[in-house]
């Protein structure tokens, strides 16, 4: 009898996590220098790669515009999930509309990730929105 293994809705999954170091989800959304690149195979999680935020800089003195949410959420276009210490409802909203959602958490970057698999949110991920050429 051959092994095969059931569908997993959430085998690709992709997470952004806002961490200094990847250790620790301790960051905020729009001020993290990084992002933490984690994917799900189904059954664990693994390092993909980090992606430097150029514009966590921004925050500090203008501070975030709709056009710098829309940076942020380009360079995070191929992750369902963005899991960060504090998220505001003006970027939760940002990354809404592009078929990624928000997670608030904090604590060991591992442990986080096992506890949001546990929620419903994990198991419904947004459709992606087709991005149009112009």
């Amino acid at each position: 009898m051959p092994d095969t293994m059931p569908s997993n809705p959430t085998h690709g999954v992709r997470v952004a996590v806002a961490s200094g170091e990847g250790d620790n989800v301790d960051r905020h959304f729009a001020t993290t220098p990084k992002f933490h690149i984690r994917d799900f195979d189904g059954r664990s999680w693994h390092h993909v790669e980090v992606r430097e935020n150029g514009e966590a800089s921004c925050a500090c003195g203008e501070g975030l515009t709709h056009r710098s949410f829309e940076t942020l959420v380009d360079l995070l276009s191929d992750c369902q999930f963005v899991v960060a210490l504090q998220i505001g409802p003006a970027a939760a909203i940002s990354l809404f509309r592009e078929g990624i959602r928000a997670h608030v958490a904090s604590g060991p970057t591992e442990q986080v990730l096992r506890d949001f698999q546990a929620t419903p949110k994990f198991t419904h991920p947004l459709p992606k929105k087709e991005k149009q050429r112009q």
